[in-house]
């Protein structure tokens, strides 16, 4: 008797503590599908606030077929097809776009596109086009919503030239097979002492490469494809909080400038490296210089003259400069010429040689 009544107690303890779990699994699922349920609605009143404050300044914005979902292991928002145009005329058009974080990790955010199209007005026959067949990446943000780290990555991009439109074959094969972008940002901790209404210097790294760039026209012995461009920019002070002049002229008082770290392009044997310095002047304008090394500088030269790109009188002293400028090596490897590229009297330059004028740039709000 006494061993039955034992066991009968054993299989009520067991009966309870399963009655306990199941009813506190219960729980931690109410509470979990109540987090995720009011997550996702901050999410979508986000989106439409967002959506609306763009509207109330004139932009059209359409989000086709836009939801929330994704339960219980993603909060995923999708819409598709997107527009969005801009009052200056600017249009973006998108089939699809998707992004999605865990809601155990919703700092971290995974994006997707697909088939999108950004178009800007001109005056010329060509609208200039920019189509992207694919495209993904992240972003990262810390407690107080600041951005931290992102990467894109775009596929198999299609850009409409429309000052090559009366020469070119086919305007519209301005190609490129990737392009990818990697950025972050660092707030170093504030120094001990330092005034309250004084932040600590941010800065923010970006990284950019750019594969397979296909031309719409050639330039004979180096082709008609960029087998890539690459660098790292360096944002000293972080970036504008906007591009008016009151914003631009505050964060250049601040000390804020681009560093150019490192800058690669590759265009058959034509190899140019570069890295500088360029900020704003107090009037507002770009100032600054870029070291550039160029591999090929020579065949430049000559596939410039060949192609009437070059007048006859100038080749002898353009020639001339490129071998002053070009010194002689002693390892057996191939000849670089190295010279600045900077900006002076309203004028590009790149050594002795005035490249093209630079029109002055009129930010909103300057007097």
């Amino acid at each position: 008797m006494q061993t039955r009544e034992r066991a009968q107690r054993a299989w009520w303890r067991r009966g309870w503590i399963q009655v306990v779990g199941l009813a506190a699994l219960a729980g931690l699922l109410a509470v979990y599908s109540a987090y995720w349920w009011i997550a996702t609605s901050m999410v979508r009143q986000f989106i439409y606030d967002a959506a609306s404050d763009q509207q109330n300044q004139g932009t059209e914005v359409a989000l086709g077929g836009f939801q929330v979902a994704g339960y219980p292991f993603a909060i995923d928002a999708a819409a598709g097809p997107v527009t969005i145009r801009w009052p200056d005329g600017v249009r973006w058009d998108g089939d699809h776009a998707r992004a999605w974080a865990t809601p155990w990790n919703p700092t971290f955010v995974r994006f997707d596109l697909e088939t999108q199209r950004l178009t800007v007005p001109t005056m010329v026959p060509t609208t200039p086009a920019l189509i992207v067949a694919n495209g993904e990446g992240s972003v990262h943000f810390d407690l107080q919503g600041r951005w931290q780290t992102g990467t894109i990555r775009l596929d198999d991009l299609r850009l409409t030239v429309p000052t090559l439109a009366e020469t070119a074959p086919n305007p519209s094969l301005v190609t490129v097979g990737a392009f990818h972008v990697d950025g972050q940002m660092e707030t170093p901790d504030a120094v001990d002492g330092a005034a309250a209404n004084d932040p600590p210097t941010s800065s923010v790294t970006i990284g950019i490469q750019i594969s397979d760039i296909g031309l719409p026209f050639g330039l004979h012995p180096f082709g008609t494809t960029i087998s890539v461009v690459a660098g790292t920019v360096s944002g000293v002070g972080g970036v504008p909080t906007g591009l008016d002049a009151a914003r631009l002229a505050a964060w250049t008082a601040a000390g804020g400038r681009l560093e150019i770290v490192a800058l690669t392009a590759e265009w058959g044997s034509l190899v140019i490296r570069g890295s500088g310095s360029w900020i704003l002047d107090r009037d507002l304008q770009p100032a600054g210089s870029l070291m550039a090394e160029i591999e090929g500088a020579d065949t430049l030269v000559n596939a410039l003259a060949a192609a009437g790109l070059l007048p006859a009188d100038q080749l002898p002293v353009v020639r001339g400069a490129v071998r002053a400028m070009t010194p002689q090596v002693s390892d057996g490897g191939p000849p670089v010429m190295k010279a600045p590229l900077y900006v002076r009297n309203a004028a590009l330059w790149f050594g002795p040689f005035r490249v093209m004028s630079v029109p002055r740039i009129t930010w909103p709000g300057a007097l």
